[in-house]
């Protein structure tokens, strides 16, 4: 899984120069890495549209396109964005590739493909595997003391696997391991 400080940088620059661009081409590289959750092709719901709001949900990397659909990116370990030209030569790497109006193009590479894209209606997540079980968001206002002491209280676990459970905290262990956890 992604670190959270480089998830939150993916999602900070995406949400800069992202909204509003209009995608006018779609290209699938490496299928292994996408998973369609609608009927159709990526061309199909993505040409046309543009993107909307970027954000993290857990581990997740969710982009909007037009007004009823996103792409929802579980970059695991190796799974990174870029931003670049489209007359740039492809990376080994390159998994998804979207053409932007005014130029450029954004590609998701995964030289481990371990990672998976799912391209979901915005009201139903069912299609993406553990995304609604993610637990409470350790940098939000909601993760006090009493909290994490309430969790803890309930868990005859290890301390390694409470921390790396998703569905107790979105992985507090990113956050202890990046020393962050005094100041949430």
């Amino acid at each position: 899984m992604r670190e959270l400080p480089d998830l939150e940088y993916a999602v900070s620059v995406s949400g800069r120069v992202l909204p509003g661009r209009r995608i006018q081409q779609a290209r699938v590289k490496n299928p292994i890495v996408l998973r369609l959750g609608i009927p159709g092709t990526l061309q199909d719901v993505c040409i046309g549209q543009a993107f909307g709001r970027c954000r993290r949900h857990g581990h997740f990397v969710v982009l909007g396109i037009g007004e009823g659909h996103e792409l929802v990116v579980s970059p695991m370990l190796a799974g990174r964005f870029r931003l670049c030209g489209r007359d740039e030569r492809n990376e080994r790497s390159l998994c998804l590739a979207f053409g932007l109006d005014r130029g450029g193009e954004l590609r998701y590479l995964d030289d481990k493909q371990m990672g998976k894209a799912y391209l979901a209606p915005v009201s139903d997540k069912s299609v993406v595997p553990g995304f609604d079980a993610v637990g409470i968001e350790p940098l939000s206002l909601g993760f006090t003391l009493d909290r994490l002491r309430e969790m803890v209280r309930v868990r005859r676990d290890q301390l390694r696997a409470f921390l790396l459970d998703r569905t107790a905290t979105f992985s507090l262990g990113m956050v202890v391991t990046r020393g962050a956890l005094s100041a949430a």
